[in-house]
């Protein structure tokens, strides 16, 4: 995985973190997927669970309905995916008057398969 990550700055790695965060917006695979690989295996090295973060704006006024229909559609399928390797979801829907969570999953898990 060396070869395929790069740091972006120079402050330290957080050694107390409670858990890994894989923040997706565009690559939203449970499997194929070298990003989530890469979080995986940094959650199992240091035995913390792993949790994705998805979110939809749906404030943009140029924006098509048929993107954030296809991504809802998806959301339950992701989630399924992700819990079946012992990986935490949340799915967060931020609306122009509210935000509202739509999904999560049990992301506390301490093991995840690969």
């Amino acid at each position: 995985m060396k070869d395929r990550t790069r740091k972006l700055n120079d402050a330290p790695e957080n050694g107390a973190g409670k858990y890994v965060l894989y923040w997706t917006q565009m690559n939203r695979r449970a499997d194929s997927n070298h990003a989530l690989e890469f979080a995986a295996q940094l959650a199992n090295q240091r035995d913390v669970p792993l949790l994705v973060y998805e979110g939809l704006t749906c404030d943009d006024p140029f924006a098509s309905d048929r993107f954030p229909s296809f991504l809802l559609t998806g959301v339950p399928e992701t989630g399924r995916r992700l819990e079946a390797r012992g990986i935490g979801y949340v799915f967060h829907l931020r609306r122009p008057s509210a935000m509202r969570t739509i999904s999560s999953t049990g992301w506390r898990r301490r093991r995840r398969r690969s």
